[in-house]
C-alpha cells in the first residue's frame, strides 16, 4: 500500500495548498470580489440597508475605517434602482458607480470561496485521519500497548460521529438523557459520550482480533506514521494560526459591520453602536459622520447611556432633536436630549451651530429654544433663523376657540419674545375674538416689514439658569422657580436637573432668586449683567450654592 499511502498525503499537502491559497487567488482573478471581501458587510445586511435606503441622502462616502483593496473609502449612490455601494475601483476616482468603479453585491459561490480555507483544510485534516484509521484496522498484530493504542484510533471515529449526534440532536432529546446521569456531577451528556467511547473502544479491540494479520506476517510497506504526523501537525498549525488571525479580524470585522450599517442608516444599528458603552467605539461613530437618518427614533435610554461618555457625544444628542423634513410640521418636540445637552454643554455652542446649519430640520429648536439660541447667536441672528418661517401657512397647532395657529403664527408669537413689547406687531390674543385669519395675516406682514430693515441690537443680555440638586415631590416630580426683575419662569418634571433661558434684560446689576419648589430652599444670586453677553448661573440647590460667569459678547 506503500503507492497508495504515498498519494493519500500528497493529496493532504494539495488540499492544504488549496486551503491557503484558493481565496487569496480568487482576490487576484476577481475584483468585484475583493470588493466584496472588503467591505464588512454581510449579503443579510445589504437586504436589511435597502429597507432603509430612504433614510440617507443621495449621495455619499461611507466615512468609517472600511476601505476597499485599493485603499479608498466606498461610496454609495441612490438610483431608481435602489441604492448602489461601490468602490471608486483602481484609480480612486468616483465615476458613480460606473467605468472601473466596482458594485458591492454577492454572486452565488462567494460564501464557498470565503470559507475556502476552513473547507479545504478540514478536508484535508479529514483525509489524513480516516486513512490512519484504516490502516491502524489492517495493521500487523503487535504488543498488548501497542493495540490498546490502536484500539482508542479507531474508537475515534464512532466517538466523533456520536459527539456531533448529540451536539446536534434537539433540546428534547437532550432532556431524555437525564436519566442516564451515571456520576453525580456529572451532565447526562458527558455520560453518553463516556459510553460511546468505551463501547467504541471495545469495538476497535474487537476489530484489531478479528481483521489484523496474524502474528508473524509481514506488512508490505509499512504506513510512514512519522511522515503522516509532521503533515498533519503541520496542517493542523497553519490552521490554528489562520484561525488565531481569523479571531482578531473577526473582531475588527464586527466593529466595522456595526459602524457602517449605522453609517448607513440602520436604526437598530444606531442603537447597538451607542447601547454597546464601548467609549471607543461610540467615539468612532461620532468622528465618522452620523448618517442621514432621523435621530428622534433613537431611545431617551440609549440617549442617556452615551450622555454618559461626556461631551464627545453632543453631536449625537443634538441630532436627535432634528425633525425629519418629510414629516409633519407638528412633530412633537423631545425634551431629553435637550436636557442632556444642557448638562454636558452649559454654553450650548454645540446646539446653536447645528441650528444655524439645518434650521429647517431643527425647526422645533428654533420654536421652542429660541431663547437659548439668542443668547448663543445673538437676537438679530435668531430672528434670521425665524424669518423664513413667516412665509409657511400651514397649520400647527390649535387654539381654545377652535382656530388652528399656522407656523407663521407661531414663529411670529416667539419674534416677539426677542424684541420685547417695544416692537409688539399688533398680535392678537392668542384664543381671543380678535384672533382672526386677517389679523394674524396683517401681524405677520408688519413683522416681515420690520425684519427688512436688518433690525440690530445696541443692547442685549441673557440669563441662563441651570439648576441641579432638585428634590422630587412624592410623585416623583421635581420643580423649579426662577425670578428676576421683569422675568419669571418655571419648570416641573421627572430628573432632578432643569435649566432655562430668560431675556433679554437691561444691561447692569440683577438680582434673581432660584427656587425648589418642593423643598422651599431659595437660593439667591447677584450679578452684572453686560451690554451684549450672557449671565451663565449654575445653582446647586442641594448645597444652596451658586457659581455665577458672565461673558460678554462682541458687536
Amino acid at each position: 500500500m506503500g503507492r497508495l499511502d504515498n498519494t493519500v498525503l500528497a493529496t493532504v499537502l494539495l488540499l492544504a495548498l488549496a486551503a491557503l491559497g484558493t481565496r487569496p487567488l480568487a482576490q487576484v482573478l476577481s475584483p468585484r470580489f475583493a470588493v466584496w471581501r472588503a467591505f464588512p458587510l454581510t449579503e443579510s445586511d445589504l437586504r436589511t440597508f435597502e429597507r432603509f435606503a430612504s433614510r440617507t441622502k443621495d449621495a455619499g462616502t461611507i466615512g468609517t475605517a472600511a476601505v476597499d483593496p485599493w485603499g479608498h473609502p466606498f461610496r454609495f449612490l441612490k438610483a431608481e434602482g435602489g441604492v448602489s455601494i461601490y468602490s471608486t475601483g483602481p484609480d480612486g476616482k468616483d465615476d458613480g458607480g460606473k467605468g472601473d468603479d466596482i458594485r458591492v453585491e454577492p454572486r452565488s459561490g462567494d460564501e464557498l470561496l470565503t470559507w475556502s480555507g476552513a473547507i479545504f483544510g478540514g478536508v484535508a485534516l479529514a483525509l489524513l485521519w480516516l486513512w490512519g484509521v484504516l490502516r491502524l484496522v489492517v495493521a500487523r498484530r503487535s504488543s498488548l500497548g501497542v493495540e490498546v493504542f490502536r484500539a482508542a484510533g479507531i474508537a475515534t471515529v464512532p466517538v466523533a460521529l456520536g459527539g456531533a449526534l448529540v451536539a446536534s440532536a434537539p433540546s428534547q432529546v437532550l432532556a431524555a438523557l437525564g436519566p442516564l446521569r451515571a456520576i453525580p456531577g456529572v451532565p447526562p451528556v458527558a455520560s453518553v459520550l463516556a459510553s460511546i467511547a468505551f463501547v467504541a473502544f471495545v469495538g476497535g479491540l474487537g476489530l484489531r482480533h478479528r481483521r489484523g494479520l496474524r502474528e508473524g506476517a509481514a506488512e508490505r510497506s509499512p504506513f510512514p506514521w512519522r511522515k503522516a504526523v509532521l503533515i498533519g501537525l503541520a496542517v493542523a498549525l497553519a490552521g490554528g494560526l489562520a484561525a488565531w488571525i481569523g479571531v482578531a479580524r473577526y473582531a475588527s470585522w464586527r466593529h466595522e459591520r456595526l459602524l457602517v450599517s449605522a453609517r448607513l442608516g440602520v436604526g437598530s444599528a444606531v442603537n447597538d453602536v451607542l447601547e454597546s458603552g464601548d467609549r471607543d467605539l461610540i467615539l468612532e461613530f461620532v468622528r465618522s459622520g452620523a448618517p442621514d437618518f432621523p435621530y428622534d427614533s433613537l431611545h431617551d435610554s440609549t440617549l442617556r447611556a452615551i450622555a454618559a461618555l461626556g461631551t464627545e457625544t453632543l453631536p449625537i444628542l443634538v441630532r436627535a432633536l432634528r425633525t425629519d423634513p418629510d414629516r409633519p410640521v407638528q412633530s412633537s418636540y423631545r425634551s431629553v436630549p435637550m436636557e442632556l445637552v444642557a448638562r454636558l454643554d452649559r454654553h450650548f455652542d454645540a446646539l446653536a451651530a447645528e441650528v444655524t446649519l439645518h434650521p429647517v430640520e431643527d425647526r422645533a429648536i428654533v420654536w421652542n429654544q429660541t431663547s437659548i439660541l439668542a443668547s448663543r447667536l445673538g437676537s438679530a441672528r435668531a430672528l434670521e433663523l425665524l424669518v423664513p418661517f413667516l412665509d409657511d401657512r400651514r397649520s400647527g397647532l390649535a387654539t381654545a376657540n377652535g382656530y388652528g395657529v399656522r407656523i407663521c403664527d407661531y414663529a411670529l408669537e416667539h419674534m416677539r419674545s426677542l424684541v420685547g413689547k417695544a416692537h409688539d406687531f399688533g398680535l392678537p390674543e392668542a384664543g381671543g375674538k380678535d384672533a382672526t385669519p386677517g389679523a394674524w395675516n396683517a401681524a405677520v406682514e408688519r413683522a416681515r416689514e420690520w425684519c427688512k430693515g436688518s433690525p440690530t441690537f445696541e443692547s442685549e443680555s441673557w440669563v441662563v439658569i441651570r439648576a441641579a440638586g432638585l428634590t422630587p415631590d412624592p410623585t416623583g416630580q421635581c420643580r423649579l422657580e426662577v425670578r428676576l426683575p421683569g422675568h419669571s419662569w418655571g419648570s416641573s418634571g421627572s430628573g432632578t436637573d432643569k435649566w432655562g433661558a430668560l431675556g433679554p434684560v437691561a444691561p447692569g446689576p440683577i438680582t434673581a432668586s432660584v427656587k425648589d419648589s418642593v423643598t422651599g430652599t431659595v437660593v439667591p444670586v447677584t450679578a452684572v449683567a453686560p451690554a451684549r453677553g450672557t449671565v451663565w448661573i449654575d445653582v446647586d440647590l442641594a448645597k444652596s450654592s451658586a457659581a455665577v460667569e458672565v461673558e460678554v459678547r462682541g458687536p
